[in-house]
C-alpha cells in the first residue's frame, strides 16, 4: 500500500516549532504525544489508500457499463423460456404465476423461491447495476446474485446433474445430492463441479480473470478449452 515517510513528517513538524525542548517533567508526556500523532497520521493515510482502491474497483464496473440483457435495466427481472419478462422489482411478495406448472414465490423484496420441481425450461434471473437478489432453486440450493449479473437455470434439474449458467458474480450454497453433481458454467466455458458446498464465482465480462472462491467443502474447476 505504500508507507509514510515518518522522518520527513517529523522534520517538517520540527521546523514549524512543534518539538521544542521539553522540561524534565514534560519530556515523557510529549514523546508519547509525538508517537500517537504519527500513529494517527499512518492510520489516516492507510484508510484513504484503501478507500481509493475500493472506489476505483466500483468505478471499473460502472465505467464498463455492465448491464443485464433486458429492456428495463434498472429492475431485477426474471425472463421465462417463452421470452416473457417478469419485473420482480415491482412484483409484490407472494405467489407468482409464471405458468409451466411451477410454483414460485417472492418471499421478500430480494428473495425468490421455487416451491416445487417444475418444467425443465430454462429461465434467467437478471440483476441491474447496484442491486442484488437471492433465489432458492427447486433442489434447495441457494444463490445470491451480485450486482449486474445473471443466472440461467431450469425449473427442474435433470436426473443425472444440476446445471446453471452464470454471468457476473454469484455465491452458492449447494444442496447436497450425491447422485446429481451441481455444475456452474461461466461465460468463457469454465466449469465448476460440486456435490454440496459453499463457494463464490466471479465471471464479469469486462474482467479477464475469472475466480472461484471456496468457503466450505470442495470443488473441481475445469478451465475453458484452449483455442486452436
Amino acid at each position: 500500500m505504500g508507507q509514510i515517510d515518518t522522518e520527513a513528517a517529523y522534520t517538517r513538524l520540527q521546523e514549524e516549532g512543534a518539538f521544542k525542548l521539553p522540561s524534565k517533567k514534560q519530556g515523557s508526556l510529549k514523546w508519547w504525544a509525538i508517537a500517537a500523532s504519527l500513529i494517527i497520521l499512518s492510520g489516516v493515510y492507510l484508510w484513504l489508500n484503501v478507500k481509493d482502491r475500493l472506489e476505483s474497483s466500483k468505478t471499473d464496473v460502472a465505467d464498463n457499463d455492465i448491464k443485464p440483457a433486458q429492456a428495463n435495466s434498472g429492475s431485477v427481472s426474471l425472463q421465462l423460456s417463452n421470452g416473457t419478462v417478469v419485473n420482480l422489482s415491482e412484483t409484490n411478495a407472494g405467489l407468482i404465476d409464471i405458468g409451466q406448472s411451477e410454483h414460485v414465490r417472492k418471499s421478500s423484496d430480494s428473495t425468490l423461491e421455487y416451491l416445487n420441481e417444475g418444467t425443465g425450461q430454462l429461465q434467467t434471473l437478471y440483476t441491474p447495476y447496484g442491486k442484488q437478489f437471492q433465489v432458492k432453486l427447486a433442489d434447495g440450493t441457494r444463490v445470491w446474485l451480485n450486482t449486474a449479473s445473471s443466472l440461467k437455470y431450469p425449473g427442474r434439474f435433470a436426473n443425472n446433474e444440476r446445471a446453471v449458467f452464470v454471468k457476473g458474480e454469484a455465491y452458492f450454497e449447494v444442496a447436497p445430492d450425491s447422485k446429481r453433481p451441481f455444475k456452474v458454467y461461466m461465460e468463457d466455458s469454465s466449469l465448476v463441479t460440486v456435490l454440496g458446498t459453499h463457494f463464490n464465482v466471479s465471471a464479469y465480462q469486462n474482467q479477464p480473470m475469472k475466480t472461484v472462491t471456496l468457503l466450505e467443502g470442495s470443488v473441481n474447476v475445469t478451465p475453458p478449452p484452449s483455442e486452436g
